[in-house]
């Protein structure tokens, strides 16, 4: 573990552009003033009040674009992303886990990741991973944590821990969740496909709904909203009418196909329900289960729906690795979006439905997550896969070099 590191000095960066992250505004010849953890203040260069900036450490990006930093909503820092994360991480200790997840952090912060949700740590250990980032001791994005997840007996993601039978468990496993630090609740409504699920099926939920809806319920009281792994229609439905606050998956998969249901759609739209689709680098290759031109047309309809959507890559799971969500991105011009509308979706859209209300968008009094990259991603997403320097919370934080950037994302 590295030593505490300290305060943030005062910086003042500029490049030939900045993308605040909403409302499509790019300012020319823009720059980004942070004193501490927060920006103080954000505008053309040629605007920067002398007396905020006095002191403050320059640095000038040619060529260059600040953007906020990236946020991935549905992450899992516990898991390898090798062929078998789940069989691996049960043959390891809670301490060689951390140790892992601190590199995996390193790695997510220099590809311009500044923000995660992990959704799903044996231990608690991303709470615990979150309070070493938040004291400076270890370098990471700020970790909005879930801790263990909550699963039935046998069910999917039960190798981490949270295997629950009645409601006195589930609120036996929240309650900790929440002592350790953790701020959302995550709950396995459907079977998956990377871990042994048992007897659940993708399909249908595996609860009792009045069960579900009282798991919801009290995580609410407790201050917590709630994230459902969901893939099939009739998983979403379950998840959503039990008041779940986001749909992780949505893979709208039933025994015999897919079931894109327009009644549904609305409904989460009513509600207000995020989906967090989990897409990663891969997907706009698939031609197995779930192939691209399917999960397009559900992307489509999603969108079309206004059903909230939020960027999440799932890394961890096989061949999904930490660093891959700024190669992911373009998989979102299948909504409809340009660029910019992309970059939006993936920092302060994002930020607004993980409950992360303080980053997202460079604007004063926000958390200072600032990302420069190569070029103009607004022109050409591909530039967000080079980033020049972060900053996370105002602390610099230098990225892999250009050789490690050529590298395989996954």
């Amino acid at each position: 573990m590295s030593a505490r590191s300290a305060e943030p000095a005062a910086l003042l960066w500029s490049a030939d552009r900045l993308v605040t992250g909403r409302d499509r505004n790019v300012v020319p010849g823009g720059a980004v003033l942070t004193r501490g953890a927060r920006i103080v203040w954000v505008g053309p260069a040629s605007d920067v009040p002398a007396d905020l900036a006095r002191g403050a450490v320059r640095r000038h990006f040619d060529g260059a674009t600040l953007l906020p930093g990236l946020i991935d909503a549905h992450t899992h820092l516990a898991l390898d992303a090798g062929t078998s994360p789940f069989s691996t991480i049960q043959a390891l200790d809670a301490g060689t886990v951390l140790a892992q997840m601190r590199e995996r952090a390193r790695a997510a912060l220099a590809a311009g990741v500044t923000t995660v949700r992990d959704l799903g740590a044996p231990w608690r250990l991303d709470a615990l991973l979150r309070r070493e980032i938040l004291d400076g001791r270890t370098p990471g994005p700020t970790v909005v944590a879930a801790g263990v997840p909550l699963t039935v007996p046998g069910g999917h993601l039960a190798v981490l821990g949270g295997e629950t039978a009645t409601l006195a468990d589930a609120q036996a496993v929240i309650r900790a969740n929440r002592d350790a630090g953790c701020r959302w609740t995550k709950i396995v409504v459907t079977g998956g496909f990377t871990s042994g699920s048992g007897g659940c099926s993708p399909y249908a939920s595996a609860w009792d709904q009045h069960l579900l809806e009282g798991i919801v319920a009290f995580s609410h009281a407790e201050g917590m909203p709630v994230a459902a792994h969901a893939h099939g229609t009739a998983g979403i439905q379950a998840a959503a009418a039990a008041g779940a606050d986001s749909i992780e998956h949505a893979t709208w998969m039933c025994a015999d196909g897919f079931d894109v249901d327009a009644l549904t759609l609305a409904d989460l739209a009513r509600r207000g329900t995020a989906v967090c689709t989990s897409l990663n680098s891969a997907a706009p290759r698939a031609a197995g289960r779930l192939p691209w031109s399917e999960r397009a047309r559900q992307l489509r309809a999603m969108h079309h729906h206004r059903v909230p959507l939020a960027v999440g890559t799932d890394c961890g799971i096989p061949g999904t690795a930490h660093t891959g969500l700024p190669v992911s991105l373009p998989a979102y011009r299948a909504l409809g979006l340009d660029p910019l509308g992309v970059i939006e979706l993936a920092t302060a859209t994002t930020a607004r439905l993980i409950g992360e209300h303080s980053t997202g968008e460079l604007a004063p009094g926000r958390r200072a997550d600032v990302l420069a990259v190569e070029g103009d991603p607004t022109a050409d997403l591909e530039q967000l896969t080079r980033p020049l320097a972060v900053l996370t919370r105002g602390r610099l934080h230098h990225p892999a070099t250009s050789d490690d950037r050529k590298k395989d994302p996954r």
